[in-house]
Order: C-alpha cells, then structure tokens, then sequence
C-alpha cells in the first residue's frame, strides 16, 4: 500500500459571527512573539487574507474576511521569517475560538483549543485510522516474506484478516460521521493513496473507486475549502483517462459534478482545473466534448487563462488572427479568413516547440506524408514556441513548407494565448475560410485520412 509519512498538522475550528462580520481566532503564542506570519484560507486556491507580526506579549487576533464568513475550512497559519519555519493548518468550522500555546516547539498535546471540537475529532480519526494501516502494512509484509508452511503464518493472516475487517468498520464509520473533520479526513486520504475502498481491492478498482466518489459522493464545498481542490480534480481527470475511451461518460459525468456547483466561482475553477489537466495530457477531443455544456452553463463570467479556450478556438468558431514577427521585429496579422490562399482547400496549425519528444515525432509524421496533405490541398502553418533564434532555425529549417514563424517569446507569446494552446504539440484544421473545424494533440486525424 501506498503510504506517506505522518506529517503532524495541528488544527484548530473557528466559529462564526453573523453573516456581515468577520470571523476572529484568538491566538496566545507568547514565545513566538517577533515573528511575522501569514493567514490563508483555501478557496479552491490558496488564498492570502492576513500578514502580521506577533507582539511581544504573543496575543494577536487572526480574522476571516467578512467575504468568507461564516467560514468553514481548513487554513493555514504560517511563519515567515524563522528558518525553522511552522505554523499551524487548522480546521475553521463557523465559530470564534481561541489557541493557547506556551511552549517554542510544541506538540499537539502543547496547544490548548477553547471552542473547538473538529480538530480534535481529526486527529482521532487520523490517529485510529493511521493505527490500523500501520498494522495491516506490516501483516501484510510478513505473508508476502514468509510461506505459507511457516509456523506463524497462520497468525500474520488471522491479525491481517482482522485488520482488513477493522477497516471496513472505520471507513464505514468515517463515511457516515458527516462532520467537517471526517469529511478533510477521506479527502486527504485521496492524495496519500489511501482511498475510499476495502484494503483487499487491487490498485484498478481503488482507482475506479475513487473516480465513482468524486463524482458521485463528493462534498464539494468541503474540498473547494480542503487545501486539496486542485490535485483531487486532476486526480479524477487522472482516473477518467486511464478508463477506457468513452467520451460520452466523461461529458455525462463532468456535467453530473457541474449542476452540483451552483456556486458559479466554484464552477468557474473547476472547469478552469479540468480543462488544465485535459491540456495538459493533450485530450483536446475531451475539451471538445464539454466545450457545449461549458458555455450552456452561463456560471463563467470571463474565459481567461485555460478557460480562453471555449470562447476563442471551439469548432465552428473563427480561427484568431496570427501575429507573424518578421526579421526586423515588425509585426503584421495575418487574417485567419486568408490563411488557405493560393488554391489550398484547409489550413493545418501546427503549435510546437522543439526539445519536445512528441512534438518532434509528431513534426516527423508530417513530414514523412507531406506530399499526402499537398495533395488533400491542406496549408500547414507551423508556429513555434521557441525562446532561441538558432534552435528554430534549425528546426524549421527541415520543413518542406515555407510557413514557420516564431516571436521567441516561447509558449506565453500572443499567437499561443490567443489560440488557448499551454501544451505542445497543438493541432488545429481550418476550413478555407479560418473557421475551425477541430482541435487535436497530434495530426493522425488528418495523415490517417
């Protein structure tokens, strides 16, 4: 089993004013006094809402913006200028509350909590839980070392078998308890590999569970606030890949998570994560698939960033213009309505830059069936994201089409934000007038025609 080191959090809840004031955690850290520290809260990203330095006689308030109140959480209380580091990650769960601490290197035992139930219960159920992986891990290892004739081996499988069943109990009661605390608890046990299934299952079906919980079981307010938002959803972009290619089921359950998001900053990020990850593994065809219910949603305000993509290169919109930097550094626009001029039918853009394995071997098969697309009358129109004149020189000086244009402004130069391209290689077909037909990560779509 996939295990990580216990790292020791320290957690604390915080409770609620009212709706219009600003939450407030009492903090009594006397031997910290001097230190300057950061408060963050976790709104699908980290999000900085404090700076401060500890006073000499070590009370200062930390307080949650009215904008996030009443907040329940994790957040993170981090020093800053020690080379020792520390802080605290504490759980908020609606309520003021208070911290005490008296000691320079404190354990958990050290920091005393009053108004605070969550952190507690966390660190019991991470403690019971930890208790019983740890047992099953070393039972487990011993029927892996020793056979099956060997004298103890009936006890290592009667302790393992008794370990498996004290799982079930606990995951079934951890599932239940419906607290914040048990709920960061199965979050984080996503990102440590633990997962949400019985300790027998193989590592497919763990996988196939946890994909099935994302979508199906997920608390989605408890992991926006978790710490955890962005690795859970390429975690379950992840698993939605590695199950056999059915578009349709990823469209049917990307649209299932996004009508539980009515929260249209939630929405926002995570179409923004997802649509990150697809990119990044080149599943443009996925991208493609989502774009309609994406923009039916009317949740996103403004399409920047990855989230550009919808509004500016799905099929059946006009191709952006390209911006072409000559050698004097001038730059002229070329219109997308005119890319397929002197008789050519289509337009191949091919985004690319070289040092990338699959953008090379890509470029190769175009250049092995060049004479296949002249006569299908596509136009191909390399751009490079080259940062070094000398590379694409080299690199383009093997094409056998005269298109191939590089700013060296790498992968954040206009051409590539306007078309929504943050990986490489990006393939785009265009009709004769610049509109697009259709996205890809590599050119089979048009050499296997």
């Amino acid at each position: 089993m996939r295990r990580t080191k216990k790292i020791t959090y320290l957690f604390f809840a915080l409770g609620a004013f009212q709706m219009a004031n600003a939450q407030k955690i009492s903090m009594y850290f006397p031997e910290f006094a001097g230190k300057t520290y950061d408060f963050v809260l976790f709104q699908g990203q980290n999000t900085p809402v404090q700076k401060g330095t500890i006073p000499p006689d070590g009370r200062f308030v930390l307080e949650v913006p009215k904008e996030y109140a009443p907040y329940q959480g994790m957040s993170r209380w981090l020093i800053t200028n020690s080379a020792e580091g520390g802080g605290l990650d504490m759980v908020i769960d609606k309520k003021d509350f208070s911290v005490d601490c008296l000691v320079k290197k404190p354990s958990n035992n050290d920091i005393v909590y009053k108004g605070n139930t969550q952190n507690k219960m966390l660190d019991s159920l991470y403690t019971t839980q930890t208790k019983i992986l740890d047992k099953f891990s070393v039972m487990s290892q011993a029927m892996r070392v020793y056979p099956k004739t060997d004298k103890n081996y009936g006890i290592y499988k009667e302790e393992y078998d008794k370990q498996v069943s004290s799982y079930d109990d606990f995951r079934e009661c951890l599932l239940n308890l419906n607290t914040y605390a048990s709920k960061v608890l199965v979050i984080s046990n996503f990102t440590t590999g633990v997962g949400v299934s019985s300790l027998k299952v193989d590592e497919a079906k763990k996988a196939k569970d946890v994909g099935a919980f994302i979508t199906n079981d997920m608390d989605w307010q408890a992991l926006y606030t978790s710490g955890h938002w962005g690795t859970i959803i390429g975690s379950w972009v992840d698993i939605e890949s590695m199950m056999p290619v059915d578009e349709n089921l990823f469209l049917q359950n990307f649209k299932k998570i996004g009508d539980k998001l009515k929260n249209p900053a939630m929405y926002t990020s995570f179409v923004d994560r997802v649509t990150h990850s697809l990119t990044a593994q080149g599943k443009d065809d996925l991208i493609e698939k989502i774009a309609p219910a994406v923009l039916a949603s009317q949740k996103i305000t403004e399409y920047k960033g990855d989230l550009s993509v919808y509004k500016n290169t799905v099929p059946g919109s006009q191709a952006p213009d390209l911006m072409i930097t000559d050698s004097n550094g001038s730059i002229k626009t070329l219109k997308s309505s005119e890319f397929a001029d002197q008789g050519y039918e289509n337009t191949m853009l091919v985004f690319y830059q070289w040092g990338c394995g699959h953008c090379e071997s890509v470029l190769n098969s175009i250049l092995d069936k060049y004479s296949v697309i002249e006569k299908k009358k596509i136009k191909i129109i390399a751009i490079s994201g080259d940062t070094d004149m000398e590379i694409f020189k080299n690199s383009s000086g093997k094409f056998k089409w005269k298109d191939s244009y590089c700013d060296l402004k790498g992968t954040s130069g206009p051409n590539f934000k306007n078309y929504s391209v943050s990986g490489t290689p990006t393939i785009f077909l265009l009709d004769k007038k610049g509109v697009i037909l259709t996205r890809k990560a590599d050119a089979s779509f048009v050499l296997n025609k």
